[in-house]
C-alpha cells in the first residue's frame, strides 16, 4: 500500500525512478511517464479505497489527495529539470498550487492549477521546462490549468483580474526557487 505520509510516498517515487536510471543522462520519457503513471494511479486508488472504507472523511480525503500529489509534481519538476539541463540556464522558477489546490485540497478528477512562477521574462530554457512538465501531465491524464507569469506580470494580472487575484490568495510552493516563490 502507498504510506499516507506524502513524503514517504514521492521517496517511492524517487526510488522507482532512480531503478530506471542506466548512468548519465535523464531516465527516458516513456519509461518516465510510466513511472508516473503507476504512481498516480497508486495514489488516486489508495485515496479512493480509505476513502470508500470508512477511513477517511471528505475533507482528509481531499487533503490526502492534495498531499501525495504534491510530491509527484515535485518529483516531475526535478525530472523536468535533468531533462533540460544541457539547453540553458533555466533560471529561477518556481511551481505553485493555486485555487482550491493551493488550499491544499483536491477533489478526485479535480483540476491541478498550477503557476510558473519566473523572477522576469522567463529565459527559453525555463519555458521549455515549464511546457515539458506540462505536456507530461497532460500525458498523464489529469486536467491541469496553468500560467507562467513573473513576479511583477502576477501582480499586474492580478490587479486586472479579481479571479485572478483570489486563486493567488492561496498559492502555495510545491517546487523550485524558495526565495523566489517567497518574493512573490
Amino acid at each position: 500500500p502507498l504510506p499516507d505520509a506524502p513524503g514517504d510516498a514521492t521517496a517511492l517515487l524517487r526510488d522507482a525512478l532512480g531503478s530506471l536510471s542506466s548512468g548519465p543522462g535523464p531516465i527516458p520519457r516513456d519509461a518516465a511517464l510510466a513511472t508516473f503513471r503507476r504512481h498516480l494511479t497508486r495514489i488516486q486508488s489508495h485515496v479512493r479505497d480509505t476513502f470508500e472504507h470508512g477511513d477517511l472523511p471528505g475533507l482528509k480525503a481531499a487533503r490526502l489527495l492534495a498531499g501525495l500529489t504534491d510530491g509527484l509534481i515535485e518529483a516531475l519538476h526535478g525530472y523536468a529539470l535533468s531533462v533540460h539541463a544541457g539547453t540553458g540556464a533555466v533560471g529561477r522558477l518556481a511551481v505553485a498550487a493555486t485555487g482550491g489546490y493551493g488550499r491544499g485540497v483536491l477533489a478526485p478528477f479535480s483540476d491541478i492549477d498550477l503557476l510558473f512562477i519566473t523572477a522576469a521574462a522567463p529565459a527559453p530554457a525555463a519555458l521549455r521546462a515549464v511546457e515539458f512538465m506540462l505536456y507530461f501531465l497532460w500525458d498523464l491524464g489529469p486536467k491541469v490549468g496553468h500560467a507562467t507569469r513573473s513576479v511583477a506580470d502576477c501582480l499586474a494580472e492580478a490587479n486586472g483580474d479579481h479571479t485572478i487575484l483570489t486563486s493567488m490568495l492561496d498559492a502555495r510552493q510545491l517546487a523550485g526557487d524558495a526565495a523566489l516563490f517567497d518574493s512573490f
